[in-house]
């Protein structure tokens, strides 16, 4: 049977209609089951329809002219995983899923997206129809964006990946060198080697000692995590010049905002499992804050084999190191132990917290698929002359290595 991009289009549409009604409903387990495997269903047609497109675009430009096997290769390669480049990504050795297929892990220097599309921009275009100045976002939403029913918008994974991107350059968590992974499906198992095999020496009749690679895994169950935002058709009217850069920032700061605190104080509970309740983290009771009860942190880390990278205190918390006097007046300085990991300051931590340790063992999942909308038709928009939006994403985080890190607390005896 030919499966053209309009029937995949309608399919698609269909889908949305009944997420959106579970959405709606009490989200119960078995909702759940059924939200996952209709967003499944729906990334699966997605995929096809671009894969579909590409083959048009390719198709189109070969008659124009023959380029080498090389380049048609990688063009390929690009179109089909989503804006991939070896220049932006960093494939780390060792991980996977359970299928065995290799899992993208991004570091904090690389980007999900390929660039050159500007989130704002679209997303501006896309609530007041003014394009001006967005000549490549107005033809991505030409060819690639999904009209639903109530009058929103399903927009293309490149726009999520940039906003992804900026979210990740505002996370605590990302800057102080935790991991990022793609997932494709709703809950996920990746699996990472930890030790490599051994070489050895061995002697005439003697057996070779058991030197295979030691494998974690690491278990992901995606939560809905979401922002809703409404304005008046006025105001995105007379905002037109700098609504780019206001929905952007709105929505990563948000995003990230959010991350940050799951990935720190997520209790597990129906939310991610952050730091601070993960079994196995250190723990160090403090009185007062000073240098000696972060030096204490510190070594809980390194006698774990683990060397500290970063630490994450509050404002308040930072105010008060930065105000410790010796008994001349004078302001101290920190330690060289503690001046030489980064300091992140942050809102997303309580006052009465610092946690510090090896931030590469914790990892952020994010779900493929994930969806912004924008209407002006739903909740009483279309009488009232307003604009809502809200964007969707489906993460989870993982603490890899709990012993890798350390809460200094005043909430601990």
């Amino acid at each position: 049977m030919n499966i053209n991009i309009k029937d995949l289009k309608a399919k698609n549409l269909a889908i949305v209609e009944k997420m959106e009604a579970l959405a709606a409903s009490e989200m119960s387990d078995e909702n759940q089951e059924k939200f996952d495997s209709l967003q499944a269903e729906f990334d699966k047609n997605f995929k096809s329809i671009t894969n579909l497109q590409n083959l048009e675009k390719t198709k189109a430009e070969a008659e124009q002219k023959t380029p080498s096997r090389g380049s048609v290769a990688r063009q390929i390669l690009a179109e089909s995983y989503g804006d991939y480049s070896p220049s932006t990504h960093t494939q780390e050795t060792g991980w996977a899923d359970s299928n065995g297929k290799p899992v993208m892990v991004y570091s904090k220097s690389d980007k999900m997206g390929a660039g050159g599309i500007s989130s704002g921009k679209y997303l501006q275009g896309l609530i007041t129809g003014n394009w001006a100045g967005a000549d490549a976002e107005r033809e991505l939403f030409a060819s690639t964006t999904t009209n639903l029913a109530q009058g929103g918008y399903l927009i293309p994974q490149s726009i999520l990946c940039d906003i992804a991107d900026k979210a990740r350059n505002k996370m605590i968590l990302q800057q102080a060198g935790c991991k990022v992974v793609q997932l494709e499906n709703g809950p996920a198992t990746l699996i990472r080697v930890i030790a490599d095999p051994t070489a050895e020496i061995k002697t005439e009749l003697e057996n070779f000692s058991d030197t295979s690679p030691v494998f974690d895994k690491i278990d992901f169950k995606p939560v809905t995590i979401g922002c809703y935002v409404r304005m008046s058709a006025e105001l995105a009217a007379d905002a037109a010049k700098n609504l780019a850069d206001t929905l952007e920032k709105i929505m990563t700061e948000v995003v990230a905002q959010k991350l940050d605190y799951l990935g720190l104080y997520g209790t597990g509970n129906s939310e991610p499992l952050g730091i601070r309740y993960a079994d196995g983290v250190n723990i160090v009771p403090v009185s007062e804050w000073d240098y000696d009860a972060i030096i204490d942190g510190i070594t809980e880390v390194q006698e774990n084999s683990y060397s500290p990278n970063a630490y994450v205190l509050s404002p308040a918390t930072n105010s008060t190191f930065a105000k410790l006097k010796d008994d001349y007046g004078r302001y101290l300085s920190a330690p060289e132990d503690v001046s030489s990991m980064q300091k992140m300051v942050s809102k997303s931590i309580d006052n009465d917290d610092i946690i510090l340790g090896d931030f590469s063992n914790i990892v952020l999942g994010i779900r493929q698929g994930a969806t912004f909308e924008a209407s002006n038709m739903a909740d009483g928009n279309f009488l009232k002359n307003g604009i809502s939006f809200r964007i969707i994403l489906r993460a989870d985080w993982a603490v890899v290595r709990p012993s890798a890190f350390t809460v200094c607390s005043k909430n601990v005896s």
